[in-house]
Order: C-alpha cells, then structure tokens, then sequence
C-alpha cells in the first residue's frame, strides 16, 4: 500500500532548482513515494552556500513525515545524509526508509566489539527475517533503522522502542516515571516582555519628571502613576511568564520525553536505555517582524536552545527545542545526567 509522505524544506527554494542559505521552511505538501523520489532526484543535484563566515547559512535540508513518523535529512556530496543516526542514502534507499516500503538502506552501522572470549567456531545465529511488507524487524542488531547500530546500555532485557504502539498518546509523563522538574521561561517571547516594560516604564518616568519640572504636577502625577503600574507588572509577568520544565523515562516504552507545562503535546525520543549523554546546542531560525511603520516587514534573527540526546551508534537529535536561554539549557543538560546515571 502506497503512503503518502508530507515534505517540507529549508535552504531550497520552492521550484527546487537553487540553495537559498534560508532557514524559512517552504512546504511541497504531501505527495506520493514516486513524487518523492522526482523531488530528491533534484534536491541532491544542490550544493550548500558558502559564506563568509558572519553568516548562518542553512544547507539544503528537508523534512519528511510519513504516518507520523518524522525524519530529517541534509544533502551532503550528492547523498542524503540522516540527521538522526548520520547515515547515508542513496534516494531510492531514502523513500524506502521513510515509507517503510522495502527494508535495507545505504546507510552503514558502525562496527561494534565483538566477544573476546576465545570459543569454538559456530554457526551464526539466523538473520532475523523482514517482516511481510520487507521491513527488518525490531530487534538490537537488525537493519532496521530505529535500531541500527545501538546496543542497550542499561535496563537490557527492554525491547526497541516500537513507534507503531508507542507515540505522543501512550507516553507516560505521571509521577510514578524517574524524572526531573525545573522553572524556565515559557517562550523566548514571554522571556523578552519583562525588558520591554521595563523599558517602556522607565521612558514614562521620564516623561512624568519633565511634567513636574515645566510646573504641572497634576498631568505629572498621573503618568508617574502609569510608570509605577509598569514597573509593577514587569514584576507580575516576571513571575507569570515562567513555567515548569520536566524530563523523564518511560521505561515501559524505553523512552525518555520532556515537556513544558505550557505544551500540549510531549516531545520524545525511543531506544532511552541506548543513551550516552546530553549536551546543549544553538539553534538559530528568521522569522518576519511586522513593525506598522514604513519599514514594513523586516527579518530577525533569533536564537533558541536545544537539548540533544546522544545515542551510542554517534546520534545526536534534540529532545526539546524551545528553551529560552543558555542558562535554561545547561541546567536542563545537567540534571538530565544526573537522572541518566541514577538509571543504572
């Protein structure tokens, strides 16, 4: 049975012929695993911008989500290449990794250490065989691409995760989960309001202090008074504006999720007893600024921090991109650890 694949692109422009640098995302929409393949035929043929070292130039990247189940590629040397596992594909083993359609792919796992315990010659154990539709089945070891290359490092009697039972629905984030809690802000926005009435408070002071000093203390009085009501809420959104961030296991669905309060829906990862460590990275997106001036619409740059997950077949992918500052982010690194190696 044909699925359908919904396709989004950065660093692409939308007729597919140049690399554009942009991390604006431009979405193809969904399209059949042929229509994908006619895509990827151009989209590999791009080369990444160069810069002159200022600038943050997005490569040309997509993202494909096939029945929920999301993966981003990079076009590197005339390949795609994972982001999540850092494999390579050739785009007729890219479609059938993302559909699911046909097992086996370009991509190679990493050699793992073998048993150095001398023992007689056997005979290997019998490959696990593909299920019906040709997908390698979920087990540590297969070719299955959400198991390729990792060994479980802790809790080893846990199967792969199964991303056809588990999903944002099944995940368990209750109290009975090992899990951390902190305060972060609720959006880069929310982060960003308090300085600009204080800003907007202190600029009114202003105004009230040349009303009393040209001998109108009445007018005066009032917009001291709305100085004072904007110092007062910068106060309340300061406490307001923060929320509770935590992060967890689901070790029944061998999966580690985080999740602010203000989200609807929990962000996670599977395979969490093949992870090594937790570290922190920039991520840096434009978004366009309506300012009602005759300036128009202008383009900012503002940054984001992720906290990633590493995997030991050398992954990284972010578990959680929406945290507001470094600061926010390191915590989130370091209590993570912590909670890592309290797993066994």
């Amino acid at each position: 049975m044909s699925k359908n694949v919904k396709v989004s692109l950065q660093g692409i422009s939308q007729d597919l012929s140049q690399a554009t640098g942009s991390y604006d995302p431009v979405e193809l929409g969904e399209m059949t695993p042929d229509g994908l393949l006619g895509v990827l035929q151009k989209v590999v043929t791009l080369q990444a911008l160069q810069g002159d070292g200022s600038q943050d130039l997005c490569p040309p990247s997509m993202v494909l989500d096939c029945g929920g189940r999301v993966h981003s590629f990079h076009v590197e040397d005339g390949q795609l290449v994972d982001s999540e596992s850092g494999g390579r594909f050739g785009i007729f083993d890219a479609v059938s990794f993302v559909t699911g359609q046909r097992g086996g792919s370009g991509a190679r796992p990493e050699a793992r250490p073998g048993n150095v315990r001398p023992a007689p010659a056997k005979k290997p154990a019998p490959k696990p065989q593909p299920d019906a539709d040709g997908t390698e089945p979920l087990v540590w070891g297969s070719d299955n691409p959400d198991c390729k290359g990792l060994s479980p490092l802790r809790k080893t009697d846990i199967p792969p995760t199964d991303r056809e039972v588990v999903g944002v629905d099944t995940i368990d984030t209750g109290p009975g989960c090992p899990q951390f809690s902190m305060t972060v802000w609720k959006s880069v926005n929310a982060k960003g309001l308090p300085l600009g009435i204080l800003v907007l408070g202190l600029f009114i002071g202003f105004m009230a202090l040349v009303l009393f000093g040209t001998g109108n203390p009445g007018p005066g009085f009032v917009v001291a008074l709305a100085a004072g009501g904007c110092f007062w809420l910068k106060g309340v959104w300061a406490r307001h504006g923060k929320t509770d961030f935590r992060v967890g296991f689901d070790w029944k669905a061998n999966a580690i999720w985080a999740k602010r309060g203000s989200d609807k829906v929990v962000s996670w990862i599977g395979n969490a007893n093949c992870i090594t460590d937790f570290t922190i990275s920039e991520y840096r997106y434009t978004k366009t600024v309506r300012t009602g001036g005759p300036m128009g619409n202008v383009k900012a740059t503002e940054s984001i921090w992720q906290l990633d997950v590493h995997k030991n077949n050398g992954s990284c992918v972010f578990l959680y991109r929406d945290l507001a500052t470094k600061a926010e982010a390191e915590e989130a690194a370091a209590k993570a650890k912590a909670l890592l190696a309290s797993q066994g």
